[in-house]
């Protein structure tokens, strides 16, 4: 058993379930088990339903406006652009930003447990999941001077190399 390796997978936008990652999970587990066994820790962050929660609530208000022109276009643009919209802080609202990101940290945190506090680790973004993952690097190695990490999210961190991002040796971003 050689040293462990942690993989976290982030989504992109749209009407996202808990299962997002398991074909590419499953694809990476594959081809690394002939050199690396069951080294790979592989784990998703899951932030969809921080903004369905809103764009599903939006919804329902367009649907009990009556019946509209274009209703799977407008669906779309609910379950799409709002999940970009909805993750931009403001000066006065970090809620969702904040909610997203403690989704990742949880993520880091469970992955530093099962993998170990210092294993390298890979991030893999997709669409959106690429600015977050982005971000929330960008925090990390600015917090000290800057204090961009939240009060929420920080609650869910602990100090170990790999949740302050020290461990970080690979950030793939797709679409």
């Amino acid at each position: 058993m050689g040293r462990k390796i942690a993989v976290m997978v982030i989504h992109g936008i749209g009407k996202q379930t808990p299962d997002f990652a398991a074909r590419l999970t499953d694809l990476l587990i594959e081809r690394c088990r002939p050199e690396c066994g069951d080294d790979v820790i592989i784990e998703s962050a899951y932030w969809a339903p921080v903004t369905q929660i809103e764009e599903d609530r939006l919804w329902q208000r367009v649907l009990e406006g009556g019946e509209l022109d274009f209703i799977k276009f407008r669906r779309f643009l609910v379950d799409f652009m709002a999940d970009g919209i909805a993750y931009q802080p403001t000066p006065n609202d970090r809620r969702m930003y904040d909610a997203v990101h403690a989704g990742i940290a949880e993520t880091m945190h469970l992955l530093a447990v099962e993998a170990g506090s210092d294993a390298p680790l890979i991030v893999v973004g997709h669409s959106l999941g690429t600015i977050i993952a982005s971000n929330f690097i960008y925090d990390l190695q600015m917090d000290a001077e800057r204090h961009l990490i939240s009060e929420q999210v920080r609650a869910l961190m602990t100090d170990t190399p790999l949740e302050k991002g020290e461990t970080l040796s690979s950030l793939y971003t797709m679409g």
